[in-house]
């Protein structure tokens, strides 16, 4: 999408000033951080003038393309000539310059993130599930035959899962039935039945499976779901978010974030614990840590007009 806008032919200066805007996660390296800084002042100047939407919005996408290659380690640092050009387009509505005179330029990234975009379409082929083999196929039979959750039982159940770790479909059945288990006992104090259940080995067993399968969507969403339900068990919320669950599930958002369906489902997971997660607590912390600004922009953008982008902006002001 390229916002139209009325350029006046003024130069970026070099040495501009930032706009300011305090970044919701100031780590990582210093062009980290400064993209982040962009990105944050972005956001706030969108929500002071609505004229801004488009071409804000357009920036903040460009921008995150560049933080992930910064973290990705594909870009050691952001050429001079970007940086002042940005500086410059940010600092104008920090200024208070108006629509006419506002100077939307487009050509600011140059060949910096093209590049990037045709070197991952070369290296990373559309996903196909790969056959199963008969033995696989016959342990997601156990799997789903499966009933004993104690803490022995569980043990053996890890043995049948992992038998195969190559096979998604088998990763798949590990983790469904874990979510049957966890449904017909969710919400109850956990007994000597149960006990396999308890967090944090039963979340380490479901990240292991995703980590098995990281561009299996079935197994992405499923893994999302179980994390989310092994939240739920009583004063299990911490332990579940210290073992990980909220960056996985900030992982899959972000690798499937142009998938609805799988996408919509890590969202909607996010938004469940946040909702159970006292305000200003640890929990928030830990879930705050994990999910960026700038991924709650790529979804807005992604996403307008869709429950998705109405879900995020539900969750913005707990993560700020």
């Amino acid at each position: 999408m390229a916002p139209s806008s009325k350029a006046v032919g003024k130069k970026p200066a070099k040495g501009q000033p930032t706009a300011t805007g305090k970044s919701t996660k100031p780590t990582g390296s210093e062009p980290e951080r400064w993209t982040r800084l962009q990105i944050d002042a972005l956001d706030s100047q969108k929500k002071a003038a609505s004229w801004l939407e488009d071409s804000h919005s357009w920036h903040q996408t460009q921008l995150s393309k560049l933080l992930e290659l910064l973290e990705d380690g594909g870009l050691a640092q952001v050429p001079q000539e970007v940086r002042e050009a940005v500086e410059f387009y940010v600092s104008q509505a920090a200024e208070g310059v108006d629509q006419d005179a506002f100077y939307d330029d487009q050509e600011i990234y140059g060949d910096l993130l093209t590049e990037k975009e045709e070197k991952q379409e070369v290296q990373e082929a559309p996903y196909e599930r790969p056959p199963e083999t008969p033995e696989a196929l016959e342990a997601v039979q156990r799997i789903f035959a499966w009933e004993d959750t104690s803490v022995h039982g569980i043990s053996r159940f890890e043995q049948i899962w992992k038998a195969f770790p190559a096979s998604p479909a088998l990763q798949e059945a590990g983790i469904t039935r874990f979510i049957g288990f966890l449904l017909r006992c969710e919400g109850a104090v956990r007994g000597a039945a149960t006990q396999g259940l308890k967090s944090p080995r039963a979340v380490s067993l479901v990240l292991v499976a995703m980590e098995r399968c990281p561009r299996d969507p079935l197994v992405q969403s499923r893994g999302c779901a179980a994390l989310m339900h092994l939240s739920k068990a009583p004063g299990d919320l911490f332990t579940v978010l210290q073992a990980g669950a909220s960056e996985m599930i900030v992982k899959v958002l972000r690798d499937f974030m142009t998938n609805y369906e799988i996408a919509s489902t890590a969202l909607k997971c996010l938004h469940d614990i946040v909702n159970r997660s006292p305000e200003n607590s640890p929990e928030i912390s830990i879930i705050a840590k994990a999910v960026t600004i700038e991924t709650v922009a790529k979804v807005k953008l992604y996403h307008a007009s869709t429950p998705m982008e109405r879900t995020a902006n539900v969750m913005l002001p707990f993560l700020r």
